[in-house]
């Protein structure tokens, strides 16, 4: 008598993304620190977050080769996207990226691939 397989198969767990606790912008020091709900807290530099935007327009110029991401450029406004990500409103009039918690927690930590784009979307 044979057993249905998916009984005697190993599930695969996922493990869970790290959600932030706090979103703190510093605007003297141009930093955002989050604190996670793993115990990690991050200090970012503004510019990280304007330089890996993943939307199309920011996608677009990192293709053709030029740094969408200007120096000068201070985080105006923070908002919620539901429950899956942060929005991110630049004083350079840029205010299309999502940051969804994954893509967020990989800029903050560092750990994100130089030039890499892809997780985030246009809102």
């Amino acid at each position: 008598m044979s057993r249905p397989l998916s009984k005697h198969l190993v599930q695969p767990q996922r493990v869970a993304t790290p959600l932030p606790l706090n979103i703190h912008v510093f605007h003297p020091g141009r930093q955002v620190e989050i604190e996670w709900d793993d115990g990690l807290t991050t200090k970012t530099d503004f510019v990280e977050f304007r330089r890996y935007c993943a939307c199309a327009w920011c996608r677009q110029q990192g293709l053709i080769g030029h740094d969408p991401a200007p120096e000068s450029s201070v985080i105006k406004a923070i908002c919620a996207v539901g429950e899956v990500g942060i929005n991110i409103a630049f004083t350079d009039g840029h205010d299309r990226g999502l940051f969804p918690w994954e893509y967020l927690r990989t800029i903050a930590d560092g750990t994100i691939a130089n030039g890499s784009r892809g997780n985030a979307s246009d809102e």
